[in-house]
């Protein structure tokens, strides 16, 4: 199995594959535990391992995410089935929906279809150097404001949300404030979060993080006050200049977004589709597979 590659991607995990050994521990345990916080399901056919899957909560309980998932070429319906136990765990610990990041042209995308997964939105990665980053200049204009952010931005993160993501993407990921923040991808490493203010309203938003030595930016840029993005993305690249590389995902939704990575000599490197499946009717029920639950 550790043959195969990691069908899952997530956000923290787009800088450095993540080997199929890092969830035997969950996987070669049997038992359950009082707090679901990481899950591993195998699928064995005529005692061949077929697929192993591993789950866990995203920021908070209400959302969970697909983190690893191994499958050999001829795996099909079992894959399928793996798919749909994970998902019926996941609501079991209190998901009320479920992502998976793939590859945007992988072969699994039907299987994962057929398993209940729908498709949210594809994202762009995009892969650039620190050394562009060459403005002296300070970080915006006078009616600019950027501060770290703290819980009291919540809201005002939350508002930034509905006005840049479209209507369609917010009914799977989350319509409320806790299912916004539940659904909020973890992120590994030392992560620095910024809002930028324009007259006591937050336009924009700014997180950098390092992880073996690869930065990783995460913009919001709202539509009104897309000249406000340059100066975050040099910013970013400032505060990341020990990294050898730095890699950004970019939402369909926000192709501007995209070309001004372009401009900072960024350069698209893959494609992936995120999906996304329901569970907030399926029975809270222990499924019928060799299931283990690890605190992390």
């Amino acid at each position: 199995m550790n043959r195969f590659p990691n069908l899952a991607i997530t956000s923290a995990g787009i800088r450095k594959p993540q080997s199929f050994y890092t969830i035997l521990p969950g996987v070669s345990r049997s038992r359950f535990q009082s707090r679901y916080r990481v899950g591993a399901l195998t699928c064995v056919e005529k005692g061949s391992l077929q697929a192993v899957a591993a789950f866990r909560p995203r920021s908070g309980t209400r959302s969970w995410e697909i983190s690893h998932l191994y499958a050999t070429p001829d795996s099909g319906d079992a894959l399928i089935a793996l798919l749909e136990q994970a998902a019926a765990v996941s609501a079991y610990g209190g998901a009320e929906r479920v992502f998976l990041r793939v590859q945007s042209d992988g072969d699994i995308i039907p299987m994962a279809r057929r398993a209940g997964f729908f498709p949210c939105y594809l994202e762009t990665l995009y892969r650039g150097q620190t050394a562009v980053a060459k403005s002296r200049r300070g970080l915006f204009d006078t009616d600019a404001h950027s501060m770290i952010r703290g819980p009291e931005h919540d809201h005002a993160l939350f508002r930034l949300y509905n006005e840049t993501t479209p209507v369609k993407i917010r009914q799977l990921v989350g319509m409320t404030l806790d299912q916004w923040k539940d659904s909020r991808e973890r992120s590994n490493g030392r992560r620095i979060e910024r809002v930028v203010e324009v007259d006591g309203n937050v336009r924009s938003s700014l997180a950098t993080s390092v992880r073996s030595g690869v930065g990783k930016i995460d913009v919001v840029p709202h539509p009104d006050y897309a000249a406000l993005t340059p100066d975050l993305i040099d910013y970013a690249l400032r505060s990341l200049s020990n990294s050898r590389s730095v890699v950004a995902l970019v939402p369909d939704y926000a192709p501007l977004l995209g070309s001004y990575l372009e401009e900072h000599r960024f350069r698209p490197e893959g494609e992936f589709a995120v999906l996304v499946k329901s569970t907030a009717r399926m029975a809270r029920q222990p499924v019928a597979a060799r299931t283990s639950f690890v605190a992390e």
